[in-house]
């Protein structure tokens, strides 16, 4: 094939709107090149179209990509407030009810700490209650220190007893015993056996817990009762109370007042309360009326007049009435006056011994009254019985066969005096020294109580014996202190009242106290004796304590000291009794708070 020759090229001719031409063609294919976005049913609209493709041709390029990109971000913006706003009102809402759900869980927690609280307050009442029987339980003495073998066998039968009279009323306390019944649910007289072997301490707490533990505790049966087990053979409560009696004598008044002490055995020192409290106080204004005390009976305290000796004549008008005292209540009974009238020789030397006792067998307490010549060689006495409660002195044909002693003591329900008697049995009417006693219940004197054969052989009829021995109740048994040998003290006890034995229970070296146990009283104490000198100030006082535990010997000071008045320091075992029973009491002034008699 012949070969073609190459077209020339050609040019395409001018438009003479060229320019415009040419910038339509650009801005067209910006458009094309411009992504198109979704068109909707209003963007398919033909006469949209036209109207489109007319503005696109009126603005430039630049200003209509501005123009998408601003509606894009417009539509970005409209749409994101919408989403933000949602979620802020689902975490409001959330919030919302975690403020409710932590509200009703902080009431929750609120009432369980009050449940928590009630019951803590609860279990601490209890707790403090358990502390305190448990801190009354620790003072119950040791039974094994001081009890003889008859004694605990008495115990075990007493024991065996009770547990039979237990397990005879199985049936009425099988109800409390199931539904883990309180104490005060339990029949009284199980109740009354329980508190019989608790100490008067124990007692005085159980009076405070309740109403119906004090009503039990003031009966006057269980009253009587308390006495009878403290009388008793089992009763081994040694006396755990010091009582101070402060003297202050002038010629226009005579006082007396009582302070409670504690023992301190680690300092060796008898301290009172702090702020020294005095229990009673009671003062005496009458002219030439000496009043002394007598004797102490558990927790009595008895006064006499010892002024009458120096009057004369000696008749019924110038006699000032006795009194008894219960210092603890404040109590103060006057005793009459007795009728019973003596020679006119007896004015000058005019002696009498008091003693109390409690009759079982009539449930009622004596008090016994001795008077006599205390310089006569010939026995002129007279006995007297006062019931308490009653309204006169009543005498009683029996009478001791000589003159009584200062030195007795209380025990087995009998009263005793350590006194040199006849020998009936030798032929020189030499006296020996022995016990003369007398019984409440028959209101007789007798003398069959022997002291131990050495005391009998070795001491001769001297006074100075006298004020070496010392007669006391020990936990219940009558026994007999000796210091009369300068190395050591023998305690005698007579453990068997009925055969007449008597023991030598402890002997105690006494080097440390040589020469200083003379003209001394000698008292019990929980865990021994002490010897005091009474109505001494405090510079001249002797007060040595005994431990019977470990034999030790402690002299012991009075805390803070006292060194004004005359001063004796009594030991004394609590009862349930009042005075207010037996007679119209002394009331105490209403400004000064002090008895007077």
């Amino acid at each position: 094939m012949p070969n073609r020759k190459p077209r020339a090229s050609r040019r395409a001719l001018k438009d003479k709107n060229s320019s415009g031409n040419a910038a339509n063609i650009l801005a067209g294919k910006v458009l094309d090149a411009a992504p198109s976005p979704i068109q909707t049913p209003w963007d398919s609209n033909p006469e949209k179209e036209n109207h489109a493709s007319l503005s696109q041709t009126r603005t430039s390029p630049k200003k209509s990509a501005k123009a998408a990109a601003s509606k894009k971000q417009a539509k970005q913006k409209k749409t994101q407030p919408s989403s933000f706003e949602k979620e802020l009102e689902e975490m409001q809402e959330k919030l919302q009810a975690m403020k409710l759900e932590k509200e009703k869980t902080l009431e929750l927690l609120k009432e369980k700490n009050e449940i928590l609280k009630t019951k803590e307050e609860d279990l601490a009442m209890k707790g403090r209650e358990q502390d305190k029987l448990q801190m009354e339980l620790k003072k119950l003495p040791k039974l094994k220190e001081f009890k003889p073998t008859v004694v605990e066998m008495e115990m075990e039968m007493e024991m065996d007893m009770d547990m039979d009279m237990v397990r005879s009323n199985q049936r009425r306390l099988g109800y409390c015993c199931m539904n883990n019944a309180r104490l005060m649910e339990l029949p009284i007289e199980i109740l009354d056996n329980i508190y019989l072997r608790l100490p008067i301490s124990c007692l005085f707490t159980l009076r405070c817990v309740s109403n119906t533990s004090k009503t039990i505790v003031d009966r006057p049966c269980f009253v009587t009762q308390h006495m009878r087990h403290l009388l008793s053979a089992q009763s081994t409560f040694a006396s755990d109370q010091f009582m101070l009696l402060d003297y202050l004598f002038s010629y226009s008044y005579r006082r007396f007042a009582f302070t409670p002490l504690k023992y301190d055995g680690v300092n060796a020192a008898l301290k009172r309360s702090e702020d020294c409290a005095i229990v009673s106080d009671i003062v005496s204004t009458k002219i030439d009326v000496s009043y002394s005390l007598s004797f102490v009976f558990y927790n009595l305290f008895f006064f006499q007049d010892h002024g009458y000796s120096r009057r004369q004549p000696y008749k019924k008008k110038e006699r000032s009435p006795c009194f008894l005292v219960n210092p603890l209540k404040g109590e103060v009974l006057p005793l009459p006056t007795t009728d019973i009238q003596f020679p006119y020789s007896f004015y000058r030397s005019c002696k009498e011994w008091y003693g109390m006792g409690f009759d079982d067998i009539t449930s009622t307490y004596k008090i016994l009254r001795v008077s006599g010549d205390e310089d006569s060689t010939v026995c002129q006495l007279r006995a007297q019985i006062y019931v308490l409660g009653t309204g006169s002195w009543r005498e009683i044909p029996s009478v001791p066969p000589r003159n009584l002693s200062n030195n007795h003591a209380f025990a087995h329900g009998d009263q005793h005096w350590l006194l040199y008697l006849p020998d009936h049995s030798s032929c020189n009417n030499r006296y020996v020294l022995s016990i003369c006693s007398f019984d409440y219940k028959k209101e007789e004197f007798y003398s069959t109580i022997p002291l131990p054969e050495h005391m009998q052989s070795k001491y001769t009829p001297h006074y100075l014996v006298l004020l070496c021995l010392h007669l006391l109740n020990l936990k219940g048994s009558l026994a007999v202190v000796d210091t009369v040998s300068d190395d050591y003290i023998e305690v005698w006890v007579l453990k068997n009242y009925d055969t007449k034995e008597w023991r030598l229970d402890y002997k105690i070296e006494k080097a440390t106290v040589r020469g200083e146990l003379i003209n001394v009283t000698c008292c019990e104490w929980e865990y021994g004796i002490f010897f005091t000198s009474q109505g001494m100030p405090e510079s001249r006082r002797i007060t040595i304590f005994v431990d019977f535990r470990c034999g030790s010997i402690s002299h012991v000071n009075l805390f803070p000291p006292k060194r004004l008045l005359n001063t004796s320091i009594l030991s004394y075992n609590g009862t349930l009794m009042s005075l207010k029973s037996y007679g119209k009491l002394v009331r105490p002034d209403p400004t000064t708070g002090s008895i007077s008699v």
